[in-house]
């Protein structure tokens, strides 16, 4: 019963929402504008400056070695040991 209320609440309340004016939305000048043309990927891929360089490589290679070292530091203990005995010792006394 509780629930059916707050359901029936919640709806009515939702019904009392005013919902924005879309009137001359898409403006005018935007829905009169021509559409863009489509270029090939081929064409877009040239206009790209190029990713090969001394400067790019070695800002890949810092950018490895630190996804390398956050790697190593995901893969160690979640809890460490202090923690998990602490933990452990109590669960101990709260099991009886």
């Amino acid at each position: 019963m509780h629930r059916t209320l707050v359901l029936a609440c919640l709806l009515a309340v939702a019904g009392c929402t005013e919902f924005p004016e879309f009137a001359g939305y898409p403006s005018a000048t935007a829905d009169s504008a021509e559409y863009p043309d489509i270029l090939p990927m081929a064409a877009l891929m040239e206009t790209l400056p190029s990713a090969t360089g001394a400067g790019v490589a070695g800002n890949l290679a810092a950018r490895a070695a630190g996804l390398r070292q956050r790697a190593d530091w995901l893969r160690g203990p979640v809890v460490d040991y202090r923690s998990r005995s602490r933990l452990m010792a109590a669960v101990a006394r709260h099991a009886h």
